[in-house]
């Protein structure tokens, strides 16, 4: 049994030591949509476990201005290399600059947030 626990806890460290948080986040606003397209960097080529269906970004979280607007979760990563996602018709507030903060976060261990402005338009 002893020996069962330590091979246990031997292979869950393996998969935590070779588990990292996405790389990077490119965000790009649509203006005539009013939406964001997400695509965030988290490769797992060079991981042992090289599945997407049990080492990918679980969840992308989107806040407008410091409110949580929308969470996007999965079940896996469409690549080796990235997440995609969108999230439409914001809430942006007219006239004023709009903080976006995006956060990714991994399915084993680790996060990557991103923040940027986006300007409000004044609505005619």
């Amino acid at each position: 049994m002893k020996k069962l626990l330590v091979l246990f806890f031997i292979v869950f460290s393996m998969q935590v030591f070779f588990a990292h948080a996405p790389s990077d986040i490119v965000i790009k606003y649509d203006s005539a949509s009013n939406s964001l397209h997400v695509v965030i960097t988290h490769s797992i080529k060079n991981t042992p476990e090289k599945d997407p269906t049990k080492h990918y970004v679980k969840s992308v979280e989107l806040k407008i201005n410091g409110k949580l607007f929308k969470t996007n979760t999965f079940m896996s990563q469409p690549t080796l290399d990235e997440q995609v996602t969108d999230f439409n018709m914001l809430p942006l507030s007219d006239n004023k600059n709009n903080k976006i903060t995006i956060k990714a976060t991994c399915s084993i261990i680790g996060e990557k947030t991103k923040n940027f402005t986006i300007k409000g338009m004044m609505k005619k």
